[in-house]
């Protein structure tokens, strides 16, 4: 299995970070997670990442929805104004995936109007999750 080179986790929750980055690290598929607990910390990294080089942008994005200040649609937004107006150029993929408790069928429906995001998956980012997300996104078959 190619690891991943990083992973980025946003969500307020410390706890559910801390669960999700040690089942990433368990599972194996990368080489190191980040966590950030709002939006708006998430895209400063980002920004930062952009600059040290593509290489240092994340490969997968778990992005929670209901957060304080940026929610996880206001990260989008914002991701995707900073790329049409220049300030993110990066062209790297990097997989997003919501990692939310919500089942509001109404998050699932607005979740599939933005292209970047890939997934939708339940919390908690259990083993299982993980390896069907990896396989889904990062094998030679998908």
């Amino acid at each position: 299995m190619d690891k991943l080179n990083c992973i980025l986790l946003i969500d307020d929750d410390e706890v559910n970070n801390f669960v999700s980055a040690s089942n990433i690290t368990l599972s194996g598929i990368a080489q190191k997670t980040h966590e950030c607990i709002s939006g708006q910390d998430a895209i400063e990294w980002l920004l930062q990442q952009q600059e040290a080089g593509d290489e240092h942008l994340p490969d997968a994005i778990f992005l929670d929805i209901r957060m304080p200040g940026m929610s996880g649609w206001e990260f989008l937004d914002n991701l995707r104004t900073m790329r049409q107006n220049g300030k993110f150029t990066s062209r790297k993929r990097m997989v997003i995936a919501m990692l939310t408790s919500s089942s509001y069928p109404d998050d699932i429906t607005r979740s599939k109007r933005y292209k970047e995001v890939s997934s939708y998956i339940s919390k908690p980012l259990g083993l299982n999750k993980i390896a069907q997300f990896y396989q889904e996104f990062f094998t030679e078959n998908s």
